[in-house]
């Protein structure tokens, strides 16, 4: 995510299934395909699909679903090496990736953009109406979980203090510090996550608002400020006059100048000119895929896509802020193949069966959720398991909090999510 999103996709990527009546209440922004003698599968947040629209093309976009399971997971990945006491600095190859956490939020990102302009491409709402519909998908799980978060927080504040085998004393200090930082501006942490504006404000005014006491929701507050001008800046894309597309252009290259170069740093870069590019790069490839999705190319788009990711990666002597860029444009690659091509038939089925497209449904509550699961099952193991090595206690941390969210999630989707779509 996203954080999402979380992409995640993603971030950036963006999540009722009532099956006797999808064709007499309007549904929620999403595709629904059938699987042979499987049940409905839901692509969550890719717009209604118009009559016209042939399934063939909606069950290409399966895979996104698929994506942002992986994602999620990957970020859950990330915070149990966290809290383990594990740094970037000290790991190499997939440990520092999973580490990296920040990649998959930013494919998060990367998937909002392109499914919210699908959504915007194929659904004609109001801005009221667009608006309203974002907030309840985001907001009831993103509340709920923050309230809890609050005490939970002392209870991590807790494990930091206990963690002295695993953390350093910098680290444990660095910790500490930010939960001071919640509680000393709690007047202003609440309202500001009532409103999902805590990730606008910079950390000379607020330190660590962004992340305060729910730390995966600073991206929740960067979607609902991307949301909240999507409608306009697709209304500008797809405009007959030019100039708006240019003048659209120009205005997210003055934005993403002034994060770099302007702007006061908000924490995560929280603020929606510091990511601005990930969407734009989500929505621009939407555009891509809508002009590019019919042609059959079989096996061309998908081995091209992977060769220009690992160009880009390697003639950028291996910065890792390239990553989810070129994780995308295999993606991206991908969703252009032919369904038939030996490409999608490889690749497609680690995105498309049933259990990962379960887990994609359910990825926002598990993005939301997962950190605070964490907290409860290392609080258990400091007690109860204390002189664990730290490559066991991740490891029993990780397969503990991986399952439990799962379970978790299952029950955030059904009785929070679900009524909020």
């Amino acid at each position: 995510m996203n954080a999402r999103d979380n992409s995640h996709e993603q971030v950036s990527a963006e999540f009722i299934t009532n099956r006797n009546s999808v064709k007499e209440r309007p549904q929620p922004i999403r595709d629904i395909v059938q699987h042979k003698e499987h049940p409905q599968v839901l692509v969550q947040d890719y717009g209604d699909r118009s009559p016209e629209t042939p399934p063939f093309t909606m069950s290409r976009l399966l895979p996104v679903e698929g994506l942002r399971a992986y994602l999620a997971l990957w970020v859950l990945a990330g915070h149990a090496l966290w809290v383990s006491g594990y740094e970037g600095a000290a790991l190499t190859g997939l440990p520092k990736l999973i580490e990296r956490g920040g990649a998959a939020v930013d494919l998060f990102i990367i998937i909002s953009g392109f499914v919210i302009t699908l959504s915007l491409d194929k659904r004609r709402q109001t801005y009221l109406q667009f608006i309203a519909q974002r907030f309840f998908r985001l907001f009831p799980v993103f509340i709920a979980l923050f309230v809890v978060a609050i005490p939970f927080s002392q209870v991590s504040l807790w494990n930091v203090t206990h963690a002295s085998q695993y953390l350093r004393p910098d680290q444990i200090m660095k910790f500490t510090g930010m939960f001071e930082a919640w509680w000393a501006n709690i007047h202003w942490n609440i309202p500001l996550h009532l409103l999902m504006l805590h990730g606008t404000v910079p950390e000379a005014l607020d330190p660590h608002a962004p992340e305060a006491f729910l730390v995966p929701a600073w991206s929740v507050s960067l979607e609902w400020q991307f949301y909240l001008v999507a409608p306009l800046a697709y209304a500008w894309a797809v405009s007959a006059r030019p100039y708006r597309r240019i003048a659209l252009c120009g205005l997210c290259l003055v934005l993403v100048w002034a994060a770099r170069y302007v702007l006061p740093w908000v924490h995560f870069g929280a603020a929606l000119p510091f990511h601005m590019e990930y969407f734009f790069l989500g929505a621009v490839s939407y555009f891509i895929y809508q002009r590019w999705a019919a042609h059959q190319l079989p096996d061309i788009t998908f081995p091209v896509a992977c060769c220009l990711a690992l160009f880009l990666y390697w003639r950028s002597g291996g910065e890792w802020s390239l990553i989810p860029v070129g994780l995308w444009l295999v993606f991206l690659g991908l969703l252009l193949e032919h369904p038939s091509s030996f490409s999608s038939r490889l690749v497609s089925p680690l995105l498309t069966n049933p259990f990962v497209l379960y887990l994609g449904r359910i990825s926002y509550s598990i993005y939301l959720s997962h950190i605070l699961v964490i907290i409860v099952f290392q609080y258990a193991l400091l007690i109860w398991a204390p002189h664990l090595t730290r490559m066991v206690h991740f490891g029993v941390l990780l397969a503990s909090s991986t399952a439990a969210t799962i379970a978790l999630s299952t029950g955030l989707y059904r009785y929070l999510e679900t009524p909020g779509i």
